[in-house]
């Protein structure tokens, strides 16, 4: 049986009044109210902390290079097209954990055992998963302006790429100390800081900048992913007669980047 006080809930007009709101929130905010599924981008955390610099730089890069240089598009979705989608879901993944509204404690062992058990391994899978997809685009672009190969490309490389760019500032969160300490066992716990330490060096930080660190990659993470929704979502049906498919694209369980059939651009 219906509660009284809810059923209106279910109501087809109340759905769509709903829509009708947060699509003038989004027009407002993001430029778009078409695509609800980017409603994410509004009201959930952390999505909707995202660089808005990163989103629009994504968008331009894509949609300027979508006829002058569409081998840009063809090399991403063939050739790093899984990496993307991966980048992508992991994202979304981290984005639902729960420690981002967390209020970091005051007690220097508290914020240390919270770093160790969440912040940490959450920003090495960011920086090799989501992170290193997503800057793709930027650095894809670099080589193939240059008609230098895209071997020997992983995150470190791609990051060199975007030096002495306009898109250097997207990496200033990505630390390649931190990230090499992480993953082979150089993070040493000191009484009030935090040493990472690899192969060529280390570096100290105290707890509360290693958040910010964090947060500022989810944040760069979250627009450029959205600069990159927008321009699949605004040329959904142009790609799909250049023989790329894929359905829902924000939501990706479903969602396939890949090309269907071999692509001549």
């Amino acid at each position: 049986m219906s509660n009284a006080l809810t059923f209106f809930l279910d109501e087809p007009t109340f759905a769509r009044i709903t829509n009708q709101i947060r699509r003038k929130r989004m027009n407002a905010e993001l430029g778009t109210g078409d695509y609800l599924s980017l409603w994410r981008f509004i009201e959930h955390t952390p999505e909707r902390f995202y660089c808005t610099l990163a989103a629009q730089e994504m968008g331009d890069l894509l949609e300027q290079n979508f006829l002058e240089m569409p081998r840009l598009l063809e090399v991403l979705l063939s050739e790093f097209g899984h990496e993307l989608e991966i980048g992508l879901r992991t994202l979304r993944e981290i984005n639902n954990y729960d420690f981002h509204e967390i209020d970091l404690p005051s007690d220097e062992y508290e914020q240390m055992r919270l770093l160790d058990k969440d912040f940490l391994t959450t920003y090495l899978r960011l920086v090799e998963g989501p992170f290193a997809a997503l800057i793709l685009p930027f650095a894809v672009y670099q080589r193939l302006r240059r008609g230098k190969q895209l071997k020997g490309f992983d995150v470190y490389n791609r990051v060199e790429e975007l030096r002495n760019t306009g898109w250097e500032q997207f990496t200033s969160p990505y630390d390649n100390t931190v990230r090499n300490a992480i993953a082979h066992g150089g993070v040493r716990f000191l009484q009030k800081d935090i040493e990472f330490l690899d192969r060529k060096g280390s570096v100290t930080k105290d707890c509360r900048e290693v958040v910010r660190q964090f947060d500022k990659l989810v944040d760069v993470c979250n627009g450029l992913s959205l600069g990159m929704w927008r321009f699949f979502l605004d040329h959904e049906d142009d790609l799909a007669k250049k023989g790329f498919a894929y359905q829902d694209p924000y939501f990706l369980a479903n969602s396939r980047l890949r090309p269907k059939l071999q692509v001549g651009m």
